[in-house]
């Protein structure tokens, strides 16, 4: 039977025959950990079937933990990667409106309107008193007193097209037509003025 000398001068001669392979990050990592050290040292020391199956169970345990901490690390960076993609597209494809600049002096912003419409408390029934927008409010005078009235309804006090087509005595089909021809002049006109 073996002595504790004898097991310490194989332990000893293993690691000084194995360099580059103890020096390896993985091997470090592995043998640091008191218990994987001893069945590694035991299976040097000891070489019996038993100890180098209880070695070998352990490291392939270890590596598989190793292993899948780096697959989900880098699956994680890139789906962040993925996603910081997308949402600079989106930002480039649909960029908040809110910030645009009204006219082209660039002095009022869409959310500069908001904030003053949040405080505005009129009580008209004509759309053309609601409009700050100097474009805008040419652009609805250009439209019959019928459109005004439905986007007046629909925009203002927030009615849908069968609200509004029930107000007005009309088919929600011909309040649906007659909204949208409304939309299209003031965008053409928009478009015109914007060259």
């Amino acid at each position: 039977m073996e002595n504790a000398e004898d097991s310490c001068c194989k332990l000893h001669d293993f690691i000084n025959k194995n360099k580059p392979f103890m020096k390896n990050p993985l091997i470090k990592q592995f043998l640091s950990n008191k218990e994987n050290y001893e069945l590694f040292k035991n299976s040097v020391c000891h070489p019996t079937f038993q100890n180098k199956e209880r070695l070998e169970k352990s490291f392939k345990s270890f590596y598989f933990c190793i292993r899948f901490i780096s697959y989900v690390s880098s699956t994680l960076h890139f789906h962040a990667i993925n996603l910081d993609k997308k949402i600079r597209k989106r930002k480039y494809q649909f960029p908040l409106l809110l910030d645009e600049p009204v006219n082209m002096d660039g002095e009022l912003t869409y959310k500069d309107l908001s904030i003053y419409y949040e405080n505005f408390d009129l009580k008209s029934k004509n759309i053309l008193d609601y409009i700050i927008d100097p474009n805008l409010y040419k652009a609805l005078e250009y439209l019959t007193p019928n459109q005004r009235e439905i986007l007046y309804l629909v925009y203002i006090r927030k009615l849908n097209d069968s609200e509004v087509g029930i107000v007005m005595e009309k088919s929600q089909q011909a309040v649906s037509k007659s909204r949208k021809k409304a939309l299209e002049k003031i965008r053409k006109y928009m478009t015109e003025k914007s060259k």
